[in-house]
């Protein structure tokens, strides 16, 4: 299932990135999602690195048999079911050490504020489980 996702982190070229996990220990993802066990892996890397919030890589959705030449490295984020307001949301000041992990990285955009379309299988809408659950 396809997740809209209104983000608030970088931009970063996806070449970038995996020159980062490798020179890390880890594997490249080549433009593609990071499944559960792979972002755990980068969350561990960022804390590693100094950063102390929880940071997520979203990688937009490309159709055909292209994959994305760039992702998202966010420290806040709240997914879009159908609709939502978003008045008052994504109001959390950007962390010193994620703002040290944008530099570090070389990214083309300061932290800013994105609406990604991210194929993501892993994430269940807590509005469907509600729905889905028996009482």
């Amino acid at each position: 299932m396809g997740l809209i996702a209104v983000v608030q982190g970088f931009k970063l070229s996806v070449t970038k990135f995996d020159n980062f996990l490798m020179a890390n220990g880890l594997n490249p993802t080549e433009g593609y999602r990071l499944f559960p066990h792979e972002a755990a892996d980068v969350a561990k890397l960022f804390r590693a690195k100094g950063v102390d919030c929880e940071a997520r890589v979203f990688v937009p959705y490309a159709t055909g048999f292209n994959n994305s030449q760039y992702l998202f490295v966010c420290c806040d984020w709240i997914f879009v079911l159908a609709a939502r307001e978003i008045e008052g949301e994504l109001q959390k000041p950007v962390p010193p050490a994620f703002e040290g992990l944008r530099r570090s990285l070389q990214a083309e955009s300061g932290v800013s504020r994105y609406v990604v379309y991210d194929e993501d299988m892993s994430w269940t809408p807590e509005e469907l489980i509600r729905r889905n659950t028996v009482n």
